[in-house]
């Protein structure tokens, strides 16, 4: 079963979203140091979405190995995110897994 999963990125930690072909949602957050047990976790079938942030290409040097595709998006370009009300990391995360599994995350990164 594949998994899509949206990233939202801090400095020090990141909540990751998980949304299950099924439909299942789960939602985790995670410190910065522990990207590594995260990394090892993936299956070689997810897909990934992530915010452009300071760490973004440290967060994706980690992950591409592990993952079968990793999105890069930027925000501001993304207007569900950039426009969002409820502008929390959770809303965010869920955002990108849901249009990462809808095919219509922004650009493809790698």
């Amino acid at each position: 079963m594949r998994r899509f999963i949206g990233i939202d990125l801090h400095r020090n930690c990141f909540m990751a979203c998980t949304l299950f072909e099924s439909g299942r949602v789960y939602e985790r957050n995670w410190r910065l140091r522990d990207l590594h047990r995260f990394a090892s976790r993936l299956r070689s079938t997810d897909e990934v979405a992530v915010e452009v942030t300071g760490n973004t290409r440290l967060f994706y040097d980690a992950i591409v190995e592990h993952a079968a595709r990793v999105v890069v998006v930027n925000p501001t370009q993304f207007k569900l995110i950039s426009r969002s009300v409820k502008k929390t990391d959770k809303n965010d995360a869920r955002t990108l897994a849901f249009y990462l599994s809808k095919e219509r995350c922004c650009r493809r990164s790698g």
